[in-house]
């Protein structure tokens, strides 16, 4: 079996986030041009108000990682320290300062516990193992179109498919993007795979690099050809269920833009 389903998989996803990027990118830049060096700053704080306003925070166990029940989904965010100097440009900016008022008044409120509270435990009960898609930049905090926003991990309900005989499960999605222009610079997708026998579990994994659009397979069994094919048929059945939930975290991460025009305008 061809590889054309991974790899219309991994294109789409590396497409749609690339135009997520791009409009991060116009975002900041208009945003500088008109409120200064804190475009960054207001791209960051109006997503984490956002997600505040539109999602069920669980906890914040610091200012920088918060996590969200967002219609039945499970996000995490991972931001980066603001140092001394990004907090004197951001209190002399009426915009920048206001996000983060009103961010720092609503982190206050919520449970500062490091363990899961029973709320995020059950929502977890509900959905896959591992994360079904993850941003994340390498090395860690130094993407500057995420602005300070050192990951991403959306968890969504359990997809898998069952082929042949064998078990695909826990598809995940990690992606990475570049580090100074609107780009990705790898995508790669893995899946358990286990037989309906044997219950031995299997990891199959492909590597996209957008700017080569170079695929490569990674398979660590002896029975490689197998598992490849079963991999393969599986990306098939569960490739429009990862797309959707694609697109649900996009237009959460798209609320950003929104909010923040209209803060701008009053």
């Amino acid at each position: 079996m061809s590889l054309s389903c991974v790899e219309e998989l991994l294109k789409a996803v590396s497409d749609r986030f690339t135009e997520f990027l791009v409009r991060v990118d116009w975002f900041e830049k208009g945003f500088r041009s008109s409120e200064g060096e804190v475009g960054g700053d207001i791209f960051t704080l109006a997503l984490l108000n956002y997600l505040l306003n539109h999602c069920k925070a669980f906890r914040a166990t610091t200012l920088n990682e918060i996590r969200f029940n967002c219609d039945g989904r499970y996000l995490y965010i991972h931001i980066g320290f603001w140092d001394r100097a990004d907090m004197l440009v951001m209190q002399t900016n009426r915009l920048a300062n206001g996000l983060f008022e009103r961010y720092s008044q609503a982190i206050s409120k919520l449970p500062k516990e490091a363990g899961r509270t029973s709320e995020e435990e059950e929502l977890l009960e509900h959905l896959s193992k591992f994360d079904t898609f993850a941003i994340e930049t390498l090395p860690p905090g130094a993407n500057k179109l995420l602005y300070n926003i050192i990951d991403i991990a959306y968890t969504a309900p359990p997809i898998g498919a069952t082929i042949d005989g064998y078990i695909l499960s826990d598809p995940s999605i990690f992606i990475e993007p570049n580090n100074t222009s609107p780009k990705i610079n790898g995508i790669t997708f893995q899946a358990n795979i286990a037989s309906l026998q044997a219950r031995e579990g299997v990891l199959y994994q492909v590597f996209f690099y957008p700017s080569t659009r170079k695929i490569k397979e990674n398979v660590r069994h002896g029975n490689e050809e197998e598992y490849v094919k079963i991999g393969r048929k599986g990306a098939c059945l569960v490739k429009d269920k990862l797309l959707d939930e694609l697109n649900r975290l996009i237009s959460l991460l798209d609320g950003t833009f929104s909010l923040a025009l209209t803060y701008l305008l009053y």
